[in-house]
């Protein structure tokens, strides 16, 4: 048995380790990757200020500064409608103040940062946004003050990779461990956060992205948990599958949450329509009467006010009696809505995991009621209904069941979780196509890719991988030329036939011979030009990426190169197998 090394050797290993690897890098990428614990860092410190401040808020607000429902619950009447008015009053002069425009729930435009302005967020921007997020959030505002973190990290990571000279992809996914970094500094969530910005923020789940972003949201929690606390943000009893039949229940969720993922959405981009439509001078003003009807709606029911934890903790833990349950969640939707449309800052996150957890929590009450001998406890439902609507809503099937796993550190549901999740995501995308933060891109006519693409991909374009010397001939080549040419080529290889310009005119392969032998008894007549087929081709100047992505589509191995500066003259071919070739080098 070999023993282990003692600590000390163990750390001067890593330490060398981490040495040698940072050595190995050029400059540009040193930094780079010293600047993603930086921005963790700051996102840390920041979900910490954050925290406070919305104490501060809400003692101001409501004289409660850790349960904002207890302090609405114990206050007058009239003091939930003049709450949320302030706040309303105070948001539109500051932004008068400003000269700041009202921006509502902010993701989408992170998005629209990353992939179209080059990944350039205004840090001064963000830590007014932030502030106006948080104070009217603290105020009763129906929506998350998740918003101002994920925004300021991002912004953050923006500001010091401009500073010192990162740019292109790099910025790009800086910015993005900023965003993850919020996302979990928020939550306690390092691995979902991360994972959420692979999936919203970079569009796809491409493996070599997440080691920055996961560097980033790991440094944001252990700072969060250090100075704050270290235990999920929701917490329900032990529960767990009893019946492998209550998995087709969970399944019934998932359709009905997925369906009412599909109304969040609509229901958001329909009313931000309607404002869009209105004058500008009004526009400006609309958080005020927004925030007074969300104060009219507590009167009643103070739970819609904030980001709701202490209501969706009441539900795990089977506090809500049934009508609650069925009116909250509808509440909820139309306030938030009328708050992130009328341009009130914060983020549809929390909100929408609400509106999920009590429905799911409803579902759960109507089925133990149904089947009491299969349905136990009803917190399973509000767990499974938070994680299928965050599916459904921003289509990040994986990052929301770990996002929801995290957040609860219970392990007993994560199969119906995932089940439901892929259920409501695949019910609300059969719905409406649109995620909550794409919705409003298409609407503003920005186009995103929907895959992530791999760094390695970009930093090398066409012209580092052509072959000059693919097998050519002109048009008027005999078919004895031809035959020749076609002989010298591998499987699979195909012959390219020239016009007097040096353009591509079209492709030869022995299947074509083949066949135009057949139909042609004179062979002598045959020349290149009739057995001419057409072939799929890409620019000199096009990335890796369009090419790995047009040939798959094509099913062919290799590519015609042109060149559109030149006419589209033929340069020559670049194949799948040398790009993974490159790929696999050391430093790809």
């Amino acid at each position: 048995m070999v023993n282990p090394p003692p600590p000390g050797r163990l750390g001067r290993t890593f330490h060398d380790t981490l040495s040698g690897y940072l050595r190995g890098l050029s400059p540009h990428s040193r930094r780079f990757w010293l600047l993603v614990p930086l921005t963790g860092a700051i996102a840390g410190l920041a979900a910490v200020g954050s925290v406070h401040y919305l104490q501060l808020i809400q003692r101001l607000g409501w004289g409660e500064p850790d349960d904002l429902l207890r302090g609405a619950r114990a206050a007058s009447w009239l003091r939930r409608l003049t709450v949320p008015a302030i706040g309303g009053v105070v948001l539109v002069a500051i932004e008068l103040l400003l000269h700041a425009q009202p921006q509502g729930h902010g993701t989408s435009h992170l998005i629209e940062a990353i992939w179209v302005r080059q990944g350039k967020v205004r840090l001064r921007s963000a830590i007014a946004h932030g502030l106006l997020c948080l104070t009217v959030v603290g105020l009763g505002a129906s929506l998350g003050r998740e918003g101002a973190l994920v925004y300021f990290g991002a912004a953050t990571g923006s500001w010091l990779g401009r500073r010192f000279g990162i740019e292109g992809d790099q910025l790009k996914l800086l910015v993005a461990c900023g965003a993850s970094a919020g996302i979990a500094a928020a939550y306690n969530t390092p691995i979902g956060g991360a994972l959420f910005a692979l999936e919203v923020f970079l569009g796809g789940l491409a493996l070599d992205l997440y080691g920055p972003l996961i560097f980033a949201s790991v440094t944001a929690t252990l700072i969060s948990r250090a100075l704050l606390f270290d235990h999920p943000s929701y917490v329900i009893p032990h529960y767990r599958l009893e019946h492998a039949s209550e998995l087709l229940l969970y399944l019934v969720l998932g359709v009905i949450i997925g369906g009412l993922s599909a109304v969040l959405v609509t229901t958001v981009e329909v009313s931000t329509k309607w404002v869009a439509a209105l004058p500008r001078r009004l526009k400006r003003f609309l958080p005020i009467p927004a925030l007074v009807l969300v104060g009219a709606v507590g009167i009643f029911y103070p739970e819609v006010f904030g980001n709701g934890y202490f209501t969706v903790n009441q539900a795990l833990a089977g506090g809500l009696a049934l009508q609650l349950l069925l009116i909250l969640p509808l509440l909820k939707l139309l306030c938030s809505t009328l708050c992130a449309s009328a341009g009130v800052p914060g983020a549809l996150f929390t909100p929408s995991l609400y509106i999920g957890g009590l429905a799911g929590g409803a579902f759960g009450v109507a089925a133990h009621h149904l089947f009491p001998n299969v349905v136990g406890s009803t917190g399973g439902y509000v767990l499974v209904g938070m994680g299928a609507i965050l599916a459904g809503s921003t289509h990040a099937t994986l990052a929301a069941a770990l996002l929801l796993f995290e957040l609860t550190g219970s392990y007993d549901l994560i199969l119906p979780l995932l089940a439901a999740s892929v259920v409501a995501t695949a019910v609300s995308r059969s719905i409406t196509p649109e995620s909550i933060y794409t919705a409003p891109l298409k609407r503003r006519g920005v186009e995103l890719p929907r895959i992530a693409r791999p760094a390695w991909m970009q930093r090398e374009g066409v012209r580092s991988l052509v072959r000059d010397d693919a097998p050519r001939v002109p048009l008027d080549a005999s078919l004895e030329t031809v035959l020749l040419k076609l002989a010298q080529l591998g499987d699979g290889d195909e012959l390219y036939a020239i016009d007097a310009a040096g353009g591509l005119r079209g492709a030869i392969s022995l299947e074509a011979v083949r066949q135009v032998l057949a139909e042609q008894p004179e062979l002598r007549l045959i020349v290149a030009a009739d057995l001419l087929h057409a072939t799929p081709a890409v620019s000199v100047d096009a990335s890796l990426w369009d090419v790995t992505r047009r040939a798959l589509a094509s099913g062919t191995g290799h590519l015609p190169v042109l060149s559109p500066r030149e006419g589209n003259r033929f340069v020559g071919t670049i194949s799948i197998r040398e790009i993974l070739a490159a790929a696999a080098k050391p430093g790809a």
